[in-house]
């Protein structure tokens, strides 16, 4: 995860302009990260801030913004994977 706001972090690659305030939080409730919703715009160095637990969950928030039309997943449920292609 990128340094900068979380709502930049969930948008990548596009700009966060890409989507509505409501889709973000959406986005965030979908994977049961409701509690950061009112931490979109906060700059902050995620990869410290959050477990990996949740790291890994933001990585699924994207999934509802971004619409991909394959996930492949490679060990993303692991602890030490790190594959989840968009």
């Amino acid at each position: 995860i990128p340094p900068g706001s979380l709502r930049s972090a969930l948008a990548y690659p596009l700009p966060e302009a890409t989507y509505k305030d409501e889709e973000f939080v959406a986005a965030l409730e979908s994977c049961g990260l409701n509690r950061l919703s009112s931490s979109l715009d906060r700059e902050a160095r995620w990869d410290r801030e959050l477990s990996d637990d949740d790291q890994q969950c933001l990585v699924f928030a994207r999934l509802p913004l971004h619409k991909p039309r394959w996930a492949v997943i490679d060990q993303a449920l692991d602890a030490g994977g790190t594959g989840l292609v968009l």
